[in-house]
């Protein structure tokens, strides 16, 4: 059940800790371009998910799926 836990928890984390940095970049970069490449990250991340094989693999593409969702 631990494992499990730090699926969400490690989301949360991640996309707390560079909601800010990407926001700074958003202003400096354009909010449409910041957007869209969260949007593509956030797409391939998710389809990753789905194909996951070990709880490991599940948390690590978790991470990389809130770098996208924090943009």
């Amino acid at each position: 059940m631990n494992s499990v836990q730090w699926v969400t928890s490690v989301y949360l984390l991640t996309m707390s800790a560079l909601l800010l940095i990407f926001g700074i970049m958003a202003d400096a970069y354009g909010r449409r371009r910041i957007y869209n490449a969260g949007y593509f990250v956030i797409t391939i991340f998710t389809l990753f998910c789905a194909f996951a094989t070990s709880i490991g693999m599940l948390i690590f593409f978790r991470v990389l799926q809130a770098v996208g969702g924090s943009r």
